[in-house]
This record gives C-alpha cells, sequence and structure tokens, in this order.
C-alpha cells in the first residue's frame, strides 16, 4: 500500500487523532513495554529479527493525511527500524527509570500526526548479563493486543535464526483489507446514539475539581499490584458458573460493584475495552482497534450477585453490538460532563499471551505505560504461575499512589468476601458483610471531584479562539 492506497483511520485511530491534535504532548498516547529476557540474548540476531518484524507490520509504517479535514492513513514501505544495544548493564529500576524518562521527555513526546511518528526498538544489558528489550510506540498505530502479536513475531524470527531454521512465512494481515478507503465522515446511527442515552440517563452528582484535561495526557501510570489470594482465579471460575455467567463479566461487575460502592453511587459504572475484531483476517492484524465502551447497571439493594451478573453479560453484548458511534457522541450522554465520563473506573481483562519464548529464553513482558488512564484503571492479566494477576492505577492528578494503594487493598478483600457469597445474596447483604470501605482511610469511600465545567465541547472552543485561522 502507498500514498495512492489510502485507508481510513479505526474509529479508535479517529478518537486519538482528536486528541493529539487538540494537546500539543500526549505522553499518555505513547504505549511502552519491556520484555525481561532471563537468559543470554543473541543481539545480532535479536535486532535482526525486530527489523523484520517491522518490515512485516503494515501498522507501524503509515504515515498519516489529512485532506479537507478528514484524515486516512498509508503504508511507507521504505520505513524501516533499527534496534539500539546498550551494553552498559544498568539494574531493572534502573532501566524501568530510564523508559518513564523518556515518556516524560516533551522533546520526545510532542508529535505532529502528518510526519513519521516515532517506533523505538532498545535492547539494554541487565545487571546480571540478561537483557531487557523495550519497545515504544504511538497507541495510535498499536493497541495492547497488537503489540503483543509483534513481539510474538519477533520472537518467532528469533528463534528460527538462532536455530538455523527457515522462518515461519510472515502472516500479519493487511491493513488494507481491514479498513475501508477513506470517506466523508458519517452521522452516528440514530439507534445507536438513543441506546447510548438510554443507558447513560442515570443519576450522577456534578462533581468539581481543579483537574483540567490537560493534566489526563501526560504520563502517568504507576501499577500497584493486588494482594490476591491463592487459588483467587479458581475461585472466580466456580462462582462464575454458579451465577451461569463467564468469568470475564462477573470480574467486571464485582469491579463495577466495588468503585459504584467506594464512590458512593446508585449505579454501576465502569468502562471496559473491546477488541473490535470480529474475524481470523482482523486476529492477525496489527492496528489500534479497540474501543473502551461503558457497561452501566443498577444496583437495588435487592437485587442478587446472580441478577447483577446476567445484566453485565447483557450489557457487553449489545454495548458492541451498539458501537457504531463515535466516543463525543457517548461522552456526551454522560450526565456529569465529558471529563467526568473519560474518568470514570475502568477494568481492562488481557486474555492475550503476555508470554513470549526467545529460542531457550522465556520473555515476560510488563507494561510501563498502557495509554491514557483515569481515576482507577484496573488491568487483569493471565498469569502461568497464579492464573490470575491483578494491578490496579490511577492519575495521580486525581488519585494519589497511597490512595491506589488503599483501593487495591480493599478491592481484593472486597473479591475474596464477594466469591464467597452465594448467587442468591443480595446486594445490600453484601454491601454489609463484604464492603471493606466503610471503616478505610482518607481515599477510599470518596468520590474524588471532577471538574464540571470542563468539556469537549469548551476545549475545542478555547482551541479555535486560540487559533482562529488554524485547519478544524
Amino acid at each position: 500500500m502507498d500514498a495512492d492506497e489510502r485507508v481510513a483511520l479505526s474509529a479508535s485511530q479517529r478518537g486519538i487523532w482528536a486528541a493529539q491534535r487538540l494537546f500539543s504532548a500526549p505522553a499518555a498516547f505513547r504505549a511502552a513495554e519491556i520484555t525481561w529476557l532471563p537468559g543470554p540474548v543473541d543481539t545480532a540476531a535479536f535486532t535482526a529479527a525486530v527489523s523484520r518484524a517491522f518490515t512485516e507490520t503494515d501498522a507501524l509504517r503509515v504515515r498519516f493525511h489529512e485532506e479537507q479535514g478528514i484524515p486516512s492513513q498509508y503504508v511507507d514501505t521504505t520505513r524501516r527500524l533499527e534496534t539500539t544495544v546498550v551494553d552498559e548493564p544498568h539494574d531493572d529500576a534502573a532501566i524501568r527509570d530510564l523508559v518513564r524518562a523518556s515518556l516524560d521527555d516533551p522533546a520526545a513526546t510532542a508529535v505532529e500526526l502528518s510526519v513519521e511518528l516515532s517506533t523505538a526498538s532498545v535492547l539494554l544489558r541487565r545487571t546480571d548479563g540478561t537483557w531487557a528489550w523495550v519497545f515504544t510506540a504511538d497507541n495510535i498505530l498499536l493497541d495492547g493486543y497488537s503489540v503483543t502479536l509483534f513481539i510474538r513475531r519477533v520472537a518467532e524470527i528469533y528463534s528460527a535464526a538462532v536455530q538455523d531454521e527457515p522462518v515461519p512465512e510472515a502472516w500479519f494481515g493487511r491493513l488494507a483489507d481491514a479498513l475501508p478507503p477513506p470517506h466523508d465522515p458519517v452521522g452516528p446511527e440514530a439507534g445507536a446514539v438513543e441506546y447510548w442515552r438510554r443507558l447513560l440517563d442515570v443519576d450522577v452528582a456534578q462533581e468539581r475539581s481543579s483537574t483540567v484535561a490537560a493534566e489526563l495526557f501526560s504520563f502517568s501510570y504507576r501499577p500497584v499490584r493486588l494482594p490476591t489470594a491463592d487459588g483467587v482465579f479458581d475461585r472466580l471460575r466456580v462462582f462464575s458458573r454458579s451465577v451461569r455467567a463467564n468469568w470475564t463479566d462477573t470480574l467486571i461487575a464485582l469491579w463495577g460493584l466495588y468503585t459504584s460502592f467506594a464512590e458512593q453511587r446508585s449505579d454501576i459504572a465502569v468502562r471496559v475495552p473491546f477488541m473490535m475484531r470480529d474475524t481470523p483476517g482482523l486476529l492477525r492484524t496489527p492496528n489500534a482497534m479497540s474501543r473502551v465502551l461503558p457497561v452501566v447497571a443498577s444496583i437495588g439493594p435487592s437485587r442478587t450477585l446472580a441478577e447483577l451478573m446476567k445484566a453485565v453479560g447483557r450489557q457487553m453484548q449489545q454495548a458492541k453490538a451498539h458501537s457504531a458511534v463515535e466516543d463525543h457522541h457517548i461522552a456526551r450522554s454522560w450526565p456529569g460532563s465529558d471529563l467526568s465520563y473519560f474518568l470514570l473506573p475502568s477494568i481492562n481483562i488481557k486474555l492475550f499471551e503476555y508470554v513470549a519464548r526467545f529460542d531457550q529464553v522465556t520473555g515476560t513482558v510488563e507494561t510501563v505505560n498502557p495509554g491514557q488512564i483515569g481515576k482507577l484503571d484496573l488491568s487483569v492479566y493471565r498469569d502461568p504461575v497464579s492464573g490470575l494477576r491483578l494491578e490496579l492505577a490511577g492519575h495521580e492528578s486525581i488519585t494519589s499512589v497511597a490512595d491506589v494503594e488503599r483501593h487495591a487493598a480493599a478491592f481484593a478483600l472486597f473479591l475474596e468476601r464477594a466469591l464467597g457469597a452465594g448467587p442468591d445474596t443480595t446486594l445490600h447483604e453484601l454491601a454489609e458483610t463484604a464492603l471493606p470501605v466503610r471503616n478505610a482511610p482518607a481515599g477510599v469511600g470518596r468520590a474524588p471531584e471532577v471538574a464540571a465545567d470542563v468539556s469537549v465541547d469548551g476545549l475545542l472552543r478555547r482551541q479555535i479562539a486560540a487559533t482562529p485561522d488554524a485547519t478544524a
């Protein structure tokens, strides 16, 4: 695909495009992953594997183009990626600090989408002689699932090279087959907009804060691991079977229930990423396709856990069916401010594999920055040892690290007690017996305040006033 074979942006990319045009240094939209490699690495074979995988990945080589306000993208087949090898030993904490510093650097994170976006690959020696691979890319190019596809392909090429075997045939899908040609913006389907208006018609307080939207686009990711008990994944699956739900819906419902109790809301309201990949071809095509959609359900005191799980399961099915609407339309349907919608608690269940085999070395991937985060974001990983690993983060402009740690401990206890309840347990009974936030320290049990006077409309008006002659 060249400049004459342009394709449209995905719905996810359009949202990121708008945000990155609005804010000058959106560090939050730089995704960074460290793959820890606890063994020997052939650095020449590794750097060659990264370069080859890069040339096979359409999404990493795109350039963006805008004509009459309509953005499009095309693959620049001349683009290449070289890996920097740092032979000076670093301890793991220093490696993390280096990655975070690169994300915090305004010069490194300021982007102009009409020029080449920066993708970086660095291989660093650790103090014990093993290695760490740092891969950084813009979120408008790849979502989290796509990053794991790229890492997997690098591992596949590298393993074949060091074993002196033929490299498996390239299997990534083409971007031109995944996205349509550029087209004029089409208004949202009336039925989809009405669905979200009805769903989001909940009673919310008009919260206020000194937080401004620009702060949310700065780098602020310091995850705290939840102190979950051994066997929690097995218990989660057993409980889910008892309420006739899958375990992912159960975890979404329980996280929503905990945050609604903690923030003293009468409805569950959480934001959940959806992969938006319905075909085998899309499943093997790296790109930024994932959408974040809200899940909302009432939590009347007489409602049972089984009823709540069914309601959340239905919501998960219906949300994707009504996804033909832009993020800002959904945000404007939220009865609070646009900003308060984007700050709703979220849960990201990452079912894709976060372990890759580089010949005889098993690489473990650690997320340093997943993208923009809100006030309380729960990430869920499959763990080869414990079965499940949960990490909690919150943007430091809204939720302090100390409060994140308190929420992590409180939700771990809540989860333990909720999984011990029966399917016919009412939410009132669960709150009485399983809610550790009743006597929790400051920061737990109070809703963080959000500015009601900050909205997407208001931000756009300010930007237009500041640069009246610029392209909208």
